[in-house]
């Protein structure tokens, strides 16, 4: 009789697996909305195959953004008669400090800034490390997130009138003194002149974006370089500015423009404003699409709806989720959670959904440092770790070991088997791929379980035991 051949999947290391499994990287710190004075969205972070829940903080009510530095979570949270910021430990989720602010309305819409051991809300500055009072700014009329770079702090402001024109004002980071202002064009209809978005800082340039258009200031003293006028100056014109590569991206009432050396150079429609784009790698990543910077051709659309702002760490885009489901009641529909696409393909390759429901059709928001996710929704941060599994060094796997896959991938697109168990001398050891081995042990289709282990110097292959 003879015995059927067993099925045997090769794989030749065509790749090296640094590419997939990085070195460890430089601290990487999240301290402002969308990471960066340029709003760039982009984290050097890097991160393991799936991000595992290390704790949740919940405040009092509404939490904003949460911004991270040196280890310390800062959210700001909406209260009754006084505003709170947190500060809270990043690897823990216990509570460092918190002190009240002056009241301002929707304080949770509003990410905290933290430079040079200061955390900056709407209207006052603290000290980062223990919360301490240090000054109070309220006269600003302040009504974005602030932007800190270079040792000033920019706001967008508006008027207590909706009709009128808002702009930009800068104050000293250490004292909170006004160091400029400026002020826009007058909006056509409601709204149309205000500033909700935070300013971008840029090699000493400030670009926001308001009914008026689209402005490049001179940072040190607020003076007008350029304006670009031709967009949407009616209701709903709520800019979003990013900057990437000498080029500024300002997603308005849906539309997203590129624009350079103050021309328009391509334009799309997003199907949603008040959104952020994200730019790394000359690719520009906005709602569920990820356009080429340089002609706006679109690269992949994975059609995903209820989308916050995008959000990159190590070849992977993060977005705050909602969607409909007809299981909720009283008026609260909508589930929240996390999702993660594959940067390059738009696959998606994580998902968390938050318990419960709620009547917002927005989804919260993620931030990205030091290998944890954090994504703040409601009155809730949900922290999460990136960081790869510690594995001791061992010699490499030789052919007829065993070899129990526990867990599968397509994160890395080619399936890497990144956490297995190896049989070795009959007891059971937890490895991992690590960068330097000779042995790539992937599959795309493999199911969990147990084969034998074939091994050479070009290719390595596994079939079942």
């Amino acid at each position: 009789m003879t015995k059927a051949p067993a099925m045997v999947l090769t794989l030749f290391l065509l790749i090296p697996l640094a590419a997939f499994f990085p070195s460890d990287a430089a601290a990487d710190n999240w301290p402002m909305f969308q990471h960066d004075a340029a709003h760039s969205g982009y984290s050097n972070t890097t991160m393991q195959v799936s991000p595992i829940s290390a704790w949740n903080f919940t405040g009092k009510s509404d939490l904003s953004i949460a911004a991270v530095a040196n280890g310390v979570v800062y959210v700001s949270s909406d209260g009754f008669l006084r505003n709170e910021i947190y500060g809270v430990n990043a690897s823990t989720g216990q509570l460092i400090w918190n002190s009240s602010y002056y009241i301002v309305d929707y304080a949770a819409l509003f990410c905290p800034a933290i430079a040079d051991g200061i955390v900056y809300t709407l209207t006052t500055a603290y000290n980062a490390s223990n919360g301490n009072f240090l000054f109070n700014y309220t006269s600003v009329n302040a009504s974005t997130s602030p932007t800190a770079a270079n040792g000033i702090v920019y706001f967008g402001t508006n008027s207590s009138n909706n009709f009128a024109p808002g702009g930009v004002i800068a104050i000293n980071g250490r004292t909170g003194q006004q160091v400029w202002s400026f002020t826009g064009e007058q909006g056509q209809l409601m709204y149309g002149g205000m500033v909700h978005y935070p300013p971008a800082v840029k090699d000493g340039v400030v670009y926001f974006s308001s009914g008026g258009g689209v402005y490049a200031l001179n940072a040190a003293n607020g003076a007008l370089l350029w304006r670009y006028s031709a967009i949407d100056k009616g209701w709903g014109s709520l800019g979003c500015v990013s900057v990437a590569d000498e080029q500024v991206y300002d997603n308005i009432a849906g539309n997203l423009s590129c624009i350079s050396a103050q021309n328009l150079r391509w334009k799309l429609d997003t199907g949603r404003g008040n959104r952020f784009a994200a730019v790394n790698n000359g690719v520009v990543y906005i709602n569920s699409v990820a356009l080429d910077a340089s002609s706006g051709t679109v690269i992949w659309n994975n059609s995903l709806t209820g989308l916050s702002s995008p959000v990159l760490a190590d070849g992977v885009v993060f977005y705050g989720h909602y969607w409909h489901s007809d299981e909720g009641s009283h008026g609260k529909w909508n589930k929240h959670g996390i999702v993660g696409c594959n940067a390059t393909t738009g696959e998606v390759v994580w998902e968390y959904t938050l318990s419960g429901f709620s009547d917002s059709q927005d989804g919260g928001y993620v931030s990205v440092a030091n290998n944890m996710l954090f994504y703040s929704d409601e009155s809730t941060v949900y922290a999460f770790n990136l960081q790869p599994l510690p594995v001791s060094p061992m010699p490499p796997a030789q052919a007829n070991d065993n070899l129990i896959i526990a867990a599968l991938t397509t994160f890395a697109l080619i399936g890497i088997a990144a956490i297995f168990w190896l049989l070795k001398n009959g007891k059971k050891e937890l490895r991992s791929v690590q960068i330097g081995q000779t042995l790539l042990l992937c599959s795309l289709s493999r199911s969990l379980g147990t084969y034998a282990l074939s091994r050479s110097s070009s290719f390595c292959s596994f079939r079942s035991s």
